[in-house]
C-alpha cells in the first residue's frame, strides 16, 4: 500500500529539467491523473515476482482509487480521510486513516505538505538504451522508500518507475497509458461497499 502511494504521487511528474524545482511546477499544475499500468514486485527472500495489472485515479487533494483487476479484483480507494481496501474475493473490507498510512516521504507528498526538494534528493543522471535514468533518494530515512529510478523516454514521459525498500524489495510500474488533467464522474472517488461484504476497521 505505501510504496504504490509514492509511485503514483511520482507519476505526476511528465518530466525533468535536472532540477527538482522544475518537478514542483508540473507536480503542482497537475490537478487529476488516470494511470493504466502493469506492477511487477521482486521480493528478495523469493525467486517469483508478482504480477498485477490496473488503473490509478488521483486528484489533488488525497483522493484516489486504485483499480487491480488482474490476477484479484482488488479496488482501493480514499476519500482524503480513510483508505478504503476492498477485497471482492474475501468479500471483506478493510479502512484505516490516511495518517497510518503514510510514511515520512510518502505524506511529505501525498498530503502536499512540503516542496518536493525537501523530500528527495536528484542522485544521479544515466542512460540505459532509449531511456534517460533519474535516480532520487528520500533526503529522510523512511523503510518504505530507499531508492527511486525513473525512466523517460525522447519526449521526456514517464514509462516506468522502479523503487526499492530497506529489504530490497523491487516494485517495477511500467506506464501503458497516462491521462493527466482529466475530468472525473462524481463517483469515481465515492466509496460504495456491497451489502454481503464484511467491513474491518482499525480506527
Amino acid at each position: 500500500m505505501r510504496k504504490i502511494f509514492i509511485i503514483f504521487l511520482l507519476s505526476l511528474i511528465t518530466a525533468f529539467g535536472g532540477d527538482l524545482k522544475n518537478l514542483e511546477k508540473i507536480f503542482n499544475e497537475t490537478k487529476t491523473l488516470k494511470v493504466s499500468f502493469v506492477q511487477k514486485v521482486k521480493y528478495d527472500w523469493y525467486p517469483k515476482e508478482d504480477k498485477s495489472k490496473g488503473v490509478f485515479c488521483a486528484k489533488r487533494g488525497g483522493k484516489f482509487r486504485l483499480e487491480y483487476y488482474s490476477p484479484d479484483r482488488i479496488t482501493i480507494i480514499s476519500d482524503g480521510k480513510k483508505v478504503y481496501v476492498i477485497n471482492h474475493e474475501e468479500k471483506a473490507v478493510y479502512v484505516e486513516p490516511v495518517s497510518e498510512n503514510t510514511s515520512p516521504v510518502i505524506g511529505s507528498l501525498f498530503l502536499l505538505s512540503k516542496p518536493l526538494s525537501e523530500v528527495f534528493a536528484l542522485e544521479s543522471v544515466m542512460k540505459k538504451g532509449d531511456y534517460e535514468v533519474y535516480v532520487l533518494k528520500p533526503l529522510k530515512e523512511d523503510e518504505n522508500i530507499r531508492e527511486v529510478w525513473v525512466y523517460l523516454n525522447g519526449e521526456g514521459e514517464i514509462k516506468k518507475i522502479i523503487s526499492y525498500d530497506k529489504q530490497n524489495t523491487r516494485t517495477e510500474i511500467d506506464f501503458i497509458e497516462v491521462k493527466r488533467n482529466f475530468t472525473p464522474t462524481e463517483e469515481l472517488f465515492k466509496v460504495q461497499i456491497p451489502a454481503d461484504f464484511q467491513v474491518r476497521s482499525d480506527g
